[in-house]
């Protein structure tokens, strides 16, 4: 595994402290191990842990290319959340970037953007996306 902090830098200055801190304070105040934000059609943020891919280790544009490479989730608006392993593979086929995931993975969760695309936070604590309050405040 990896630990991640790669945010598009095409993106503007200022979308990127925010994505930065966001997603700071996403991974701080929930249960969540790591989080990619898919939007445009491509991964514009991927922060936590990850499980290694050949040349992630080159830098955070690396990183973003090879989750393009090996992930590309339906653009259709999904909310939702799994609580144990086996409840993973209830989402939508290609939803959540399997490839990257680390091995762990008991739990994720999923929320649709405004404007289209998906934030996607998981967990290899099982259960740990249980309560709904935390659900509604990702």
């Amino acid at each position: 595994s990896i630990q991640t902090l790669a945010i598009k830098s095409d993106l503007a200055s200022d979308v990127q402290v925010d994505i930065s801190w966001i997603s700071s304070v996403l991974l701080r105040l929930t249960n969540a191990d790591g989080l990619v934000i898919w939007h445009d059609g491509k991964t514009i943020c991927s922060r936590g842990i990850l499980k290694r891919l050949q040349g992630f280790a080159s830098g955070a544009e690396f990183v973003l290319r090879g989750l393009d490479q090996v992930w590309q989730p339906d653009t259709a608006a999904v909310d939702g959340y799994c609580a144990t392993k086996r409840g993973l593979v209830s989402f939508p086929s290609q939803l959540l970037p399997e490839r990257v995931l680390p091995a762990d993975t008991e739990a994720a969760v999923v929320k649709p953007l405004p404007g289209g695309g998906h934030l996607i936070l998981w967990s290899g604590r099982p259960r740990a996306f249980d309560k709904e309050a935390d659900r509604q405040w990702v």
